[in-house]
């Protein structure tokens, strides 16, 4: 396999967050099967760990750029306000490093507004990976949202404005479960054929080192957190 990939996520090794590992696995082994890999993420100011610098040391460059100042009023979070150097960056990158397909993952959701404007001024496949569902399913058997925002606020109006059409964009969209894939492709049918699924799944390099031992008794772990918004669920 050889192809010129650009992934685009908010964060990158060695970024700390549930957001990286994702990426960095895809990283890991494309640049195995014999693919050129760049990143573009945003210059967070958190925490890191350079352990995970590992899955990168074959990346062929990382592009990290701010955000917009504060003042500027375009939305209201930091990693919207990367949106427009985002879309312009990335289009620079496409044609510096002959990319011949993005790999966009998320969330944060709104970011993925970018695959109009790059796919259409570039003419590359964009790919587009959910880690989470992006409006759809965003309401717990209750009938109560299962987000922070309340299910009429603007985040989530803009939210339902730009599924059908990011999707519609979209060259493939990956999804990280089956439930995912049959949530989608129930309400977009049209698109179906154009949904695969890769799960998380976890990284048997990540173990090596480590030799299990028997407690003598049954644990059950949850390597997650809880919030009050998700006790529907429970």
């Amino acid at each position: 396999m050889d192809l010129n990939i650009l992934i685009i996520n908010h964060k990158f090794p060695p970024d700390q967050g549930v957001a990286t590992f994702r990426v960095a696995k895809f990283a890991k082994y494309l640049s195995e099967f014999g693919c050129s890999v760049h990143a573009l993420t945003m210059d967070n100011e958190g925490a890191a760990d350079p352990t995970l610098n590992k899955d990168i040391k074959d990346v062929q460059s990382i592009t990290r750029i701010k955000p917009l100042s504060d003042w500027v009023p375009v939305v209201d979070t930091r990693v919207n306000r990367w949106i427009p150097r985002m879309i312009r960056q990335a289009i620079s990158l496409i044609r510096k490093h002959d990319i011949d397909v993005v790999l966009h993952s998320a969330p944060p959701r709104i970011p993925l507004v970018g695959c109009l404007p790059i796919k259409n001024l570039t003419g590359i496949p964009y790919l587009v990976d959910l880690r989470d569902p992006f409006y759809t399913s965003n309401v717990g058997p209750t009938g109560r949202h299962s987000g922070v925002d309340p299910p009429e606020s603007t985040y989530y109006k803009v939210l339902r404005f730009l599924e059908p059409r990011v999707l519609a964009c979209a060259s493939k969209v990956l999804l990280n479960s089956h439930q995912m894939m049959n949530l989608y492709g129930s309400k977009y049918p049209q698109l179906r054929n154009k949904m695969s699924v890769i799960y998380n799944g976890f990284d048997t390099d990540d173990f090596a080192d480590i030799e299990p031992e028997a407690s003598g008794t049954f644990q059950i772990v949850f390597p997650g957190k809880f919030r009050d918004d998700m006790r529907w669920f429970f």
